[in-house]
């Protein structure tokens, strides 16, 4: 099925009393979902997102609840990031739901899920066509400047990963006029990177320093200081709110600031860490930012990283 087409019917779709399974065989597509659920948003009464960690019996009550009779359309996320055992009693609630509201979920593919009437598999990769189509349906319709820049996202390579067409989306947004730039200077490191950026902040996040250093060294000079404070600093501020919203259990607000985060840190590594430690971390970086702007050394980059392994802001 189309990308498009599904995205649309999604939007578009009407309490049915139904279950719909997407189904993903690489990593969890979450730029595409969020602006998805954004869409619906604008569009629609919003999407009431459910937190399967919490205590089975209360969700699976309210999810056989109708709100003053009216039926409800519930967003479950990617089942599979929960435990195996728990995962399991959600795949067997899931298949046999017969409740009143229409239910929604991301889970790996598995050929036996091509037999359910409601499963829908989301593609890996967009080719151009695909990508126009994408662009209509979440920006504008593209004019002719729009479309050649299109064109020239795709002048090497035939097809781009969903996640990275969303991020593409957001920087087409705000292109304007000057996008020559964005050409020369970024869109080969966004396309074709040597180095994943995600797996630099989830090596720094997860503390391996051993895994972390020699990639460091290797794509620090890709960028200048500034694109590093700017990245590192994003990073920490929604690290430490993730790590905040989480320890109060607002799980919502937790998905929403972490959606740049490395998907490891989400699910584990944040225990690492605490609001504290990551917030003076990018205070750190903020007082760096002042200093490079008015001469100083770039070894500062360097010494907020040996601070970061070394535990010093977790006492300082």
């Amino acid at each position: 099925m189309n990308l498009i087409k599904i995205s649309r019917d999604f939007v578009g779709a009407t309490p049915d009393h139904s279950v719909v399974c997407f189904t993903i065989k690489k990593e969890y597509p979450l730029l595409y979902f969020s602006q998805l659920i954004s869409q619906i948003a604008k569009e629609h009464n919003p999407l009431v997102s459910i937190d399967l960690s919490g205590e089975i019996g209360a969700i699976q009550a309210q999810l056989e609840s109708s709100f003053l009779g009216n039926s409800q359309r519930y967003w479950l996320g990617y089942i599979d990031s929960l435990p195996k055992a728990v995962l399991k009693q959600w795949q067997s609630y899931l298949d046999s739901y017969q409740g009143p509201n229409s239910l929604y979920y991301v889970t790996l593919y598995d050929q036996k899920l091509e037999k359910k009437r409601n499963s829908i598999v989301i593609p890996d990769d967009l080719n151009k066509q695909e990508f126009r189509g994408l662009f209509t349906f979440f920006v504008k319709e593209p004019h002719y400047i729009d479309l050649q820049r299109i064109d020239r996202l795709y002048m090497k390579t035939d097809v781009i990963p969903l996640d990275t067409a969303c991020l593409l989306l957001s920087y087409m947004r705000v292109m304007g006029s000057q996008s020559q730039e964005f050409y020369t200077d970024w869109l080969e490191q966004i396309l074709l990177p040597k180095q994943s950026l995600f797996v630099l902040s989830q090596y720094l996040f997860a503390k391996r320093l051993t895994s972390f250093l020699p990639y460091w060294q290797e794509v620090k000079s890709q960028y200048p200081e500034q694109f590093w404070v700017s990245f590192w600093s994003d990073q920490l501020w929604r690290a430490a709110f993730y790590c905040k919203y989480m320890s109060e259990s607002k799980i919502t607000d937790a998905k929403t600031i972490g959606q740049r985060l490395p998907f490891s840190f989400l699910q584990k590594d944040y225990r690492l860490h605490c609001f504290n430690e990551l917030y003076k971390a990018h205070q750190w970086l903020y007082d760096l930012d002042y200093d490079l702007k008015h001469g100083a050394s770039s070894i500062g980059l360097d010494l907020f990283l040996y601070n970061f392994f070394a535990g010093y802001y977790q006492t300082n």
